[in-house]
C-alpha cells in the first residue's frame, strides 16, 4: 500500500458511511421525505462550492447519494475526503433514531402507548 493510500484509508476512516470504490468516494444519505432530501442537495451544493469540487448528486424518492470522482486522468486526493467531509456535515443524516421524534417529525395520532401496570387508571 502506497503512503498516500494509507492516509486517504486514514481520512475514509473518519467518514462514518462513505465508501471508495476505486477513484470515487461516495456516501447516500437517508431522509424522512423527498422535500427533505431536496433541501439536502441545496446544501451540499453550497458546501461544495467552498470546496471547489463538484460531486455527483443523485436523487431516488427520499435518499440522495453524493459522489466525488477526480477529473478524468487524476488520483483521489484528501481535498475530495475534505470536501466530503465539509459537504457531510450540513446534509449528515436526518432520521431520527427509533423511539425518538424530532422537530421535522408530525406527531402519530394512530396508536397508543400500552399501560404500565399498577401505574393506575390512563386516559384516552
Amino acid at each position: 500500500m502506497a503512503a498516500i493510500d494509507v492516509e486517504h484509508f486514514r481520512a475514509l476512516r473518519d467518514l462514518p458511511g462513505w465508501h471508495r470504490h476505486g477513484n470515487t468516494i461516495s456516501k447516500t444519505f437517508g431522509f424522512d421525505d423527498f422535500a427533505a432530501a431536496m433541501r439536502s442537495v441545496d446544501r451540499a451544493a453550497l458546501a461544495a462550492v467552498a470546496t471547489g469540487h463538484q460531486p455527483a448528486i443523485d436523487i431516488r424518492g427520499d435518499h440522495v447519494t453524493v459522489a466525488f470522482a477526480p477529473k478524468q486522468g487524476d488520483t483521489l486526493t484528501l481535498d475530495h475526503l475534505a470536501a466530503a467531509r465539509r459537504v457531510q456535515r450540513p446534509i449528515g443524516d436526518h432520521r431520527p433514531p427509533v423511539g425518538q421524534a424530532g422537530p421535522w417529525s408530525a406527531p402519530r395520532t394512530d396508536r397508543r402507548d400500552p399501560p404500565t401496570p399498577g401505574a393506575g387508571p390512563t386516559r384516552p
